[in-house]
């Protein structure tokens, strides 16, 4: 009779301890936050999606904080995640937005457009380059039928901010269930 209890006990603590299906995870930070931060939800896995956006800014003060950025999907499933350096971010010159601080920073480091708002131009077959655009410095990041088959799923858009005028574009990956740097551009 012990034995079927220990198997019992044994039994329920092993199933306690099993994944439950995606959760979305708790505001968990890789470290001491110099600033507010924010969590936000945003569509970027589809043009409806309840997506939650984090961006903290880390450290022990805020002179140079790492700048983490963290979006899940509505299942809670982790789709992008980034660390840069905020200190040049908060340069009024290179990124006026910011106003000088690393919450401004942390406020305006990512840009969530909705489908057809960024229209990335065609990359016509044969050609050896890809086009020219409006956007001045401009480098394609994928192989041609990526980049042809990503422009074409008409998801929304996010930018990761390099400065005022630059940045990553990233498109929601379907097939893969992840973002996708597409292009990256200054003007």
């Amino acid at each position: 009779m012990r034995r079927i209890g220990a198997l019992a006990v044994f039994t329920g603590l092993l199933l306690a301890g099993c994944d439950q299906g995606p959760k979305a995870p708790a505001s968990v930070s890789a470290g001491p936050k110099c600033a507010a931060g924010i969590e936000r939800a945003v569509s970027f896995t589809a043009a409806q999606a309840k997506d939650r956006l984090i961006v903290e800014a880390l450290g022990p003060d805020c002179k140079n904080p790492a700048m983490a950025t963290r979006l899940y999907d509505p299942a809670g499933r982790l789709v992008f995640s980034n660390m840069t350096s905020g200190q040049h971010l908060m340069s009024g010159e290179l990124f006026p937005q910011a106003g000088g601080t690393a919450q401004g920073v942390a406020e305006n480091l990512i840009d969530i457009a909705p489908p057809g708002s960024m229209q990335l131009p065609e990359w016509r077959d044969g050609a050896a380059e890809p086009p020219a655009t409006e956007y001045g410095a401009f480098k394609i990041l994928v192989p041609q039928p990526a980049y042809e088959r990503l422009r074409r799923m008409g998801m929304p858009t996010m930018i990761l901010r390099g400065g005022a005028e630059s940045g990553t574009v990233y498109v929601y990956d379907r097939e893969n269930g992840t973002a996708i740097a597409i292009v990256e551009y200054a003007v």
